[in-house]
């Protein structure tokens, strides 16, 4: 029997709020069929509402983690046999118009994985600095690394794999960011290119209180430090090691800034303002260049969470090295 092109399959825990919207934005340009859902133990009517959308659904009594549930899907259903290509995708994101039309003609076997760029949902203050967070890190950093072949994350929110690809990784790590950890087993086995494309935008909700913020990045960055250690990026063996090896130095070289602004503070010298300065201009000529105007008024702010984020980058590595409780996931409220 002939295989389909492309599916898409959605991992979700407790997430009533956002994932009827997306099943709709979904069901728009792709048939119905070809959509799958994994009910991660949800507690709330996530299954209800995925059923009401007629899609179908496997819903788990028991949460196990993302990264297993997206493989107990893949087997219920038999899609690594049944499609070419797979799309992972979240419970709140939204495709842009010509994401699909953009990936299309990277589906090859030359590409293990093709990768979209993720933007902010408007939503406050805080998808504003992620305007600028995110569209600093993809104009930079992602379409560097994509130039050097070495892209670090295939964003759980918006990667396309290749089938045969997925039957030669392992779900079972137990890490906390599974797109890391799958990202990081394509370099190290050699299964193909991961390509990047700009112009394929996937739209993610954000937390919408520091509180939320501060339990999203913890996830990332304890998962970012069990990575590290479990795949021992630190051995530059790859391009993708020795770049991870580089972002960590720019990570470091952040908490010393961290640190130097607190002796500035005490002697109140004008390093400080200068800095902030910097920073804001920066971050002001990067959301105008993306035309967020919206955002510019929230710009003032953002420096304060550029050190929100090196202080959990110390706290989760404490974490991942050193304690002994059992890192779960910390779920973000979500809203209409």
């Amino acid at each position: 029997m002939p295989k389909r092109q492309l599916c898409v399959i959605i991992p979700a825990f407790n997430e009533e709020v956002v994932i009827g919207e997306t099943l709709r934005k979904l069901k728009s340009v792709i048939k119905i069929e070809n959509i799958f859902v994994v009910s991660d133990g949800s507690t709330d009517n996530t299954a209800q509402v995925v059923k009401s959308e007629k899609v179908a659904i496997l819903a788990l009594k028991k949460n196990i983690g993302k990264a297993k549930a997206i493989e107990r899907l893949l087997e219920k259903y038999q899609l690594r046999e049944r499609y070419r290509y797979i799309f992972f995708c979240d419970a709140d994101s939204i495709l842009s118009d010509n994401f699909l039309r953009a990936i299309k003609p990277h589906l090859n076997r030359k590409n293990a994985c093709v990768v979209g760029r993720v933007a902010s949902r408007r939503y406050g203050f805080i998808s504003a600095f992620r305007v600028f967070e995110y569209g600093f890190a993809h104009f930079i950093y992602k379409q560097a690394q994509a130039y050097i072949k070495a892209v670090t994350v295939a964003p759980g929110c918006s990667s396309i794999y290749r089938s045969e690809v997925l039957k030669k990784l392992d779900f079972n790590n137990g890490t906390l960011t599974e797109d890391y950890d799958l990202t990081i087993q394509i370099h190290k086995k050699s299964l193909g290119e991961i390509k990047y494309i700009h112009n394929a935008v996937v739209f993610t909700q954000d937390p919408g209180t520091l509180k939320d913020y501060w339990k999203q990045i913890q996830r990332w960055q304890i998962g970012y430090w069990q990575n590290f250690i479990l795949h021992k990026l630190w051995q530059p063996k790859k391009m993708m090691n020795l770049e991870t090896i580089l972002l960590l130095i720019d990570s470091i070289l952040g908490i010393g800034f961290l640190a130097f602004v607190i002796v500035t503070i005490t002697t109140r010298y004008p390093f400080l303002i200068s800095a902030y300065v910097f920073y804001t201009c920066t971050a002001l000529v990067t959301i105008i260049l993306l035309k967020q105007f919206w955002a510019i008024k929230y710009v003032p702010l953002f420096f304060s969470y550029y050190f929100v984020n090196l202080a959990s980058f110390v706290v989760a590595f404490y974490k991942a090295l050193f304690s002994k409780k059992t890192h779960s996931w910390n779920k973000v409220e979500r809203f209409a």
